[in-house]
């Protein structure tokens, strides 16, 4: 299934991040709940929608900053697209 998932550690929105062809909602949390992951968030959300890219966009234009793990390209995990990041700053 297509979607968003949105990633905390405590009380920080850390990641916000779409599926992107046949990748689904229930992939990038496998990737981000990996027992490898040097990142892991503590809890997590997800939303189901047809434009996943679009609704990680308009989410993250809703924010006052950028989640910190869409700062940077994961080394161990699902990178966050960058494309996303220069239109938010």
């Amino acid at each position: 299934m297509s979607g968003v998932i949105l990633l905390w550690v405590g009380d920080e929105l850390v990641a916000v991040q779409g599926t992107h062809g046949a990748e689904t909602i229930r992939f990038l949390l496998r990737r981000y709940l990996s027992p490898r992951s040097r990142r892991r968030p503590s809890h997590f959300g997800w939303e189901i929608c047809s434009a996943p890219l679009a609704r990680e966009t308009e989410l993250l234009r809703e924010l006052p900053a950028v989640p910190r793990w869409n700062r940077s390209p994961r080394p161990d995990g699902p990178s966050p697209r960058g494309t996303q990041e220069k239109r938010h700053r």
